[in-house]
């Protein structure tokens, strides 16, 4: 099995959904990402084309497509991992895109983007959290992963995460 790659640097994509329903994951989020001692930056927001896909508003969705591409690609050309927080919009990008874009424009791009628990996790795997990253937290936590999520590439990320927290029940 090959070591995860590390980054000493990570951009917070905020999504439709971060923007401009629920800006307060965005702040959570970067928090954590704060609290892993990597350099953090927040680009500026970007609508990933998922309210274009769901609409039939094909040429609206592919023209998102293509400058989320460029911005990803570039981001990740300047070192930088790519973080999001809303599995809608991580799902448009490595399922949808594919329909979207040619192949050549497509390449890994969607191997770019990571859930922020996936980033966590790769950085766990790799031992780059503090080791204080997680406060005990003696609870009982219910997992309900986001359709979207559950149907393109599943929740294991989220319930290893979850698992690191000493003291949770999970279930």
């Amino acid at each position: 099995m090959t070591e995860p790659r590390v980054r000493r640097k990570a951009v917070l994509f905020p999504d439709t959904f971060v923007e401009y329903h629920a800006p307060e994951v965005g702040l959570a989020a970067l928090r954590v990402m704060q609290a892993t001692g990597i350099d953090v930056r927040v680009s500026g927001p970007a609508c990933c084309g998922r309210p274009m896909i769901s609409q039939g508003l094909a040429r609206q969705a592919w023209e998102q497509a293509r400058i989320v591409s460029e911005t990803v690609n570039l981001l990740d050309r300047h070192g930088f991992d790519v973080v999001m927080c809303e599995p809608s919009c991580v799902t448009a990008i490595r399922d949808d895109y594919s329909l979207l874009l040619p192949g050549d424009t497509l390449g890994d791009l969607p191997d770019k983007v990571l859930l922020l628990e996936e980033w966590l996790l790769r950085l766990h795997q790799a031992g780059a959290l503090p080791p204080d990253m997680f406060a005990p937290m003696p609870a009982r936590v219910l997992v309900h992963g986001h359709c979207q999520q559950k149907a393109i590439f599943g929740t294991a990320a989220t319930v290893r995460l979850l698992k690191l927290i000493p003291g949770i029940d999970l279930r």
